[in-house]
């Protein structure tokens, strides 16, 4: 070996510690001596690139390929730093000549490979993964891409021994464990996918993907505790990493600890100011605690979001609180959401063709997380308990930890069969609902808390229907075919709006429960209200009550001398920004009273004692709507354009009490002080309330089983036909 390869060997070992300068300086010497040194050209590009100086290291391996053209090291690298620079085009022309001049230049085809893979052409990418592992069997590249593409096709048994090839080869590559961790959770096999997250740790227990994975896998399973504690370890590690903190954010927000979820989502956000959920988590977290100091900054970022095709995942939930959204802004940001989450899915052939096979019996099945003592539950299970058995049987999936109690063995009593899938992958449950052979699939949570909008993605049945849980178009069609709604919620006018068909029941698209109990009316001193205060009451989530909400109420308690507000107790925060609020209004916080969470039964009982119960806009009362006039308390809303804000519109003109709508602040001002103002008014409105609640549709709970069971038949008649197109089902003649 000469003297000048000596200093060159040295200068590249150098590199391979990491010493960039150190080799930088070294191998320019050489090229002082040698300025046209191919392989010194090489090490300096690949240095300086290290460095930072991208415009420098492009000049040497420019250089150093004009010196040796065929020299396909210089042409791989230089492909890797154009790639870096965003020139795609550029890199796999570079790629190209690097394998002409040898074509055994495994980089090169698995650099190639990542590009298909990147720009979605899986195909492309596997076979280029192949051919490097034909010239080099085991290549650990090589054979992790072509694991994580094989993943992603869900080639689920080829991509796992390619994982288990290369950590034979490689027992320690973290990144391996770590997909292999996500292959076991793709495919429910959650205790494996909990081993090899855990192993990836215990190699490098700073690996922010694993942690991430880890944490997630925990809150899934409810073990909040340690995943907590997972999250703020490699927060500690990676302070940087926007994910993490996204998710951290997630698992406090779950655990009601929702000043420290805002700080989490806030620190998402700093860092990575396109992070959609986390700027709408953000903002529902600032709702929820009712800090309003900053929510004008944080609705300005969602809505130039909004207008961009790249939000990275804003979500359509946490937009039904804002009054700058509308219909149409919401399916735009429903229909990106969709695709962020379930692309890959959507993109599938669907397992089971959308065609109506003739039926006698229909199969439906109904998937939620919430067959508990849930407001869901609440609504539906005697609507459940009215369906037809000659006609429909039930199928009932439940995603969610089982919580064991009354309202859930009420659903398991109610219906033919009862499936849990929350341990199960999108894939086995959507294979389990096939095997079922389940006619029209219903979904009963949207893009609501604990959803699993991925098996219906994989489309397990031929029919699939949205309904009731959330307010809103889900976006795409492969999710739902149809939304049940009604004329008030979702008019035929408002069809552009939704990416599903309407199907409208004849009257309010909320069921309700006609047996729900209502307990003993308490005493006022008992429920901490004062004997003689007009009590205006609202028991929505502290989310729901925007400023100009509030403005609303407090002039409402102004206008009313010794009134009070009854609202259902929020964390503490929440407490003392409201009352913090009310005083800057000219309200004294004695006005304000919280009720602390109770039980169905007992909390109807209270409910009685109010006198007026006034509405959030622009996300409307729901269930707390129901509950308000089923107790006997009248309600008046402001109706919207949105889903969300259209509800409690459709619930008081079926309970006959159209006179409490409007359009806008002023005419609700007006509507509600001339009640209180007028207490003879007000005592013959509860009386039309009290006569109405079980002649008028809203409370008949068989009568709307029949509807909705009327409502299945004809989609599933119309799909028989081979055709589509908005369903309304007109009331019976009384």
């Amino acid at each position: 070996m000469t003297h000048f390869d000596q200093l060159l060997t040295e200068a590249t070992g150098l590199y391979h510690q990491g010493r960039y300068r150190e080799a930088l300086a070294a191998v320019q010497a050489l090229l002082a001596q040698r300025p046209d040194h191919a392989a010194a050209l090489n090490i300096a590009a690949i240095s300086v690139q290290q460095l930072g100086d991208l415009a420098a290291a492009e000049g040497y391996f420019r250089r150093a390929i004009a010196v040796q053209p065929n020299y396909s090291d210089a042409h791989n690298n230089l492909g890797i730093l154009l790639d870096a620079l965003g020139r795609t085009a550029d890199a796999i022309e570079a790629y190209r000549h690097a394998l002409a001049h040898n074509p055994r230049s495994v980089w090169a085809r698995v650099n190639l490979g990542r590009i298909a893979q990147r720009e979605g052409r899986p195909d492309e990418a596997e076979r280029a993964y192949r051919e490097a592992l034909a010239v080099y069997p085991n290549f650990g590249p090589a054979l992790f891409n072509l694991g994580n593409v094989l993943r992603e096709t869900e080639q689920m048994t080829e991509a796992e021994a390619v994982y288990a090839r290369l950590l034979a080869h490689v027992p320690n590559h973290v990144d391996a464990h770590n997909n292999l961790g996500l292959l076991f959770g793709a495919t429910g096999r959650l205790e494996q996918a909990e081993a090899s997250y855990r192993t990836a740790l215990a190699i490098d227990p700073n690996d922010a993907n694993a942690a991430c994975n880890l944490g997630l896998l925990l809150h899934r399973l409810g073990g909040l505790d340690e995943a907590e504690r997972i999250y703020a370890s490699a927060l500690r590690a990676h302070p940087d990493h926007a994910v993490t903190w996204n998710n951290y954010g997630n698992l406090l927000a779950d655990r009601k600890k929702f000043e420290q979820a805002g700080r989490a989502y806030a620190a998402a956000v700093a860092r990575d100011p396109k992070y959609g959920h986390a700027l709408g988590k953000l903002m529902l977290m600032q709702r929820m605690i009712c800090d309003w100091s900053n929510l004008g900054a944080v609705d300005a970022q969602i809505a130039h979001l909004a207008e961009t095709e790249n939000d990275h995942g804003l979500g359509p939930f946490e937009m039904l609180v804002l009054p700058s959204q509308t219909a149409a802004s919401h399916r735009r940001i429903a229909a990106r959401y969709a695709v962020s989450l379930h692309g890959a899915a959507l993109a599938r052939p669907p397992l089971v063709e959308r065609r109506a096979r003739p039926r006698e019996r229909l199969r439906i099945g109904y998937v939620s997380s919430d067959y508990s003592d849930h407001a869901t539950t609440w609504l539906f299970a005697g609507v459940l308990e009215a369906h037809d058995r000659q006609h429909v049987s039930v199928h009932c999936y439940s995603t969610a930890i089982p919580v064991y109690d009354a309202s859930r063995q009420r659903v398991i009593d109610a219906c033919d069969h009862f499936v849990d899938l929350h341990l199960m992958s999108d894939q086995a449950a959507a294979a389990l609902i096939v095997a079922d052979k389940v006619d029209i699939l219903v979904d009963l949570k949207g893009y609501t808390q604990n959803d699993r909008l991925g098996i219906q993605a994989l489309r397990p049945a031929p029919v699939v229907v949205s309904w009731l849980g959330y307010p809103g178009t889900l976006g795409d069609a492969r999710l739902a075919d149809y939304v049940i709604g009604d004329a008030i919620v979702t008019p035929l006018e408002k069809a552009a709006d939704y990416s599903e068909i309407l199907a409208l029941m004849p009257h309010c698209y909320q069921p309700n429960d006609r047996g729900r109990a209502i307990g003993p009316r308490p005493t006022r001193a008992e429920a901490g209200l004062p004997e003689d205060a007009f009590v205006f009451c609202n028991f929505n989530r502290s989310h729901k009550i925007s400023p100009e909400t509030f403005d609303l109420w407090c002039r409402l308690l102004r206008h009313v001398p010794g009134s009070v507000l009854w609202l259902l107790e929020p964390c503490p925060s929440a407490i003392d920004n409201l009352r913090r609020e009310a005083n800057r209004r000219g309200i004294s916080a004695q006005q304000l009273i919280f009720a602390k969470p109770l039980p169905q039964t007992p909390h109807l009982g209270r409910l009685q004692l109010a006198d007026f119960a006034i509405d959030t806009f622009p996300y409307t009362s729901h269930t707390t709507a129901s509950d308000a006039l089923w107790a006997g308390v009248p309600l008046a809303t402001k109706i919207g354009e949105t889903f969300a804000s259209r509800v409690a519109a459709s619930l008081l003109t079926n309970v006959g009490l159209p006179e409490l709508i409007v359009t806008d602040d002023e005419s609700y001002f007006a509507l509600v002080c001339d009640l209180v103002d007028n207490p003879t008014k007000l005592a013959e409105l509860r009386r039309k309330l009290a006569r109405n609640r079980l002649t008028t549709p809203l409370f008949d709970t068989t009568r709307f089983a029949a509807y909705l069971l009327r409502l299945f038949q004809a989609i599933w008649n119309q799909e028989e036909r081979g055709t589509r197109g908005p369903i309304t089902i007109a009331p019976a003649a009384d």
